[in-house]
């Protein structure tokens, strides 16, 4: 009896999956069509091209140009554009909670908040060229308080939708402002002029990246110190919108009349201005973005990188170049023994090249490698001592010679590095050059360490 309903009830199973199999899409397509028929539009949210939030006499006003989103309301600059994307993406695909009344009267309008015979006081308005306009009118909430009543205009219909789409009709301006003082990177700003406690510097940058004071004859500049004052401006927020629409007298209550810092540069072409005012408190100072109305409050890390005087800021390097572009290092003992630091791969990564057949921990030969070539670009001069010719060099470099060579895509520069027997004082000399420079004995520890690492020299040499 069971083997005789086992049968029929196998087929019964195989043709209800099978019908669930031929529904599925349908039920899909239902979903959908159920989903379509409860959007409140059907605009394409990367046509339009502005956006209205209107409550009683407020406007908040973001329209697309040419250069992208802008606010136009209640201020006039830039405005954040991934936050108004979002925003109108949102309006575009909102759907309806519950559908109260598909053809309400004037008096059912009025009943719900929704204007009836005037229209309502808290609106959005999404337009596109070549489209009619979307209005959306928000009524009062419902008795539970979990939506909102809603209506667009040009039909009769009264919608139930979310309280969130109510909550993002009442957006503020200020979450669409943009916080970043400045959009562009350090590498991209290629002339600075700053006043700042009797420093009046102008700089301007090469095509290899090295920094020069604008006079005739130009001095080199430290590159870290000039990069890090780039990056410290393209990194600073804007911390609060102090005033809109500040005026002259305005302007000086914040410091404005006499600056701390007053700093012009160029970035991708551009020329901007920055002013920074008085303290506000906190490591925070009022700032002023080129002409703008506005009186912002930014962070003062940018006073520290530019509290420097010119004769800081002189390069004192004796092999001064841009050492992002360095390609390789070969080092040599004086009694023989050489090692090689190289960058390697497209992220340029610096290792060691070792002498033939000799095998060691990788991760140390980086180590040694990027602290040797971070040493070179460190280096400072404290002394630097003018030669009658190049061969008054030696007299300088009695003890212990170690040569280097510095290898760019553009040049090569050979030094060599020692010191004067009974002196604690190193040397160091450019080939080529009629002078010696008095260096820290940091580097030769760097450039012993690179050797001994390797197995180029013998640890007692």
């Amino acid at each position: 009896m069971r083997r005789r309903l086992l049968l029929p009830l196998l087929v019964l199973a195989v043709l209800a999956s099978a019908l669930f199999v031929w529904d599925l899409p349908r039920q899909e397509d239902r979903q959908r069509e159920d989903l379509q028929a409860r959007r409140l539009s059907h605009l394409d949210p990367a046509l339009v091209d502005t956006l209205r939030l209107i409550q009683g006499q407020q406007q908040l006003v973001v329209a697309r140009n040419a250069e992208g989103w802008r606010l136009l309301a209640p201020v006039d600059e830039p405005a954040n554009e991934s936050a108004v994307r979002g925003m109108i993406a949102a309006f575009c695909h909102a759907v309806e909670s519950k559908l109260i009344d598909a053809q309400a009267d004037t008096t059912a309008l009025e009943a719900y908040g929704l204007g009836g015979l005037r229209r309502a006081d808290h609106r959005v308005e999404l337009m596109a060229a070549g489209h009619p306009p979307v209005i959306y009118e928000f009524g009062r909430s419902n008795p539970s308080g979990r939506g909102h009543y809603l209506r667009v205009v040009g039909t009769r219909r009264i919608r139930l939708v979310d309280n969130r789409l109510e909550a993002l009709s009442r957006t503020s301006y200020q979450a669409l402002r943009i916080y970043d003082l400045f959009s562009f990177d350090a590498a991209q700003v290629d002339s600075i002029a700053l006043d700042r406690n009797g420093l009046h510097l102008q700089a301007v940058r090469d095509s290899r990246g090295l920094w020069f004071t604008r006079e005739d004859p130009p001095r080199q500049l430290k590159r870290r110190d000039l990069y890090t004052m780039a990056y410290d401006l393209c990194e600073m927020r804007i911390q609060r919108f102090v005033v809109d629409d500040a005026d002259d007298e305005a302007f000086s209550m914040y410091g404005f009349a006499s600056p701390t810092l007053d700093l012009r540069f160029r970035a991708r072409g551009h020329r901007h201005r920055l002013r920074l005012g008085d303290d506000a408190g906190e490591g925070l100072n009022f700032a002023r973005r080129d002409e703008e109305t506005s009186v912002l409050e930014v962070d003062s890390q940018l006073l520290e990188s530019t509290d420097k005087s010119l004769q800081e800021l002189l390069e004192t390097n004796p092999v001064p170049d841009n050492y992002a572009r360095l390609d390789s290092v070969v080092v040599s003992w004086h009694t023989g023994g050489t090692v090689t630091a190289i960058a390697r791969g497209l992220r340029r990564q610096w290792d060691l090249r070792p002498p033939r057949g000799f095998a060691g921990p990788a991760d140390s030969f980086q180590v040694a490698a990027r602290n040797l070539v971070y040493g070179l670009e460190e280096l400072e001069s404290t002394e630097v001592v003018d030669l009658p010719d190049e061969e008054a060099a030696s007299r300088y470099l009695k003890v212990k010679k170690i040569g280097y060579v510095l290898y760019w895509p553009d040049r090569t520069v050979r030094v060599e590095l020692g010191w004067r027997r009974g002196e604690d004082a190193h040397w160091l000399h450019v080939v080529g050059e009629k002078r010696v420079y008095r260096i820290p004995r940091d580097l030769f520890f760097r450039l012993r360490a690179a050797l001994l690492i390797t197995g180029a020299i013998d640890p007692h040499s």
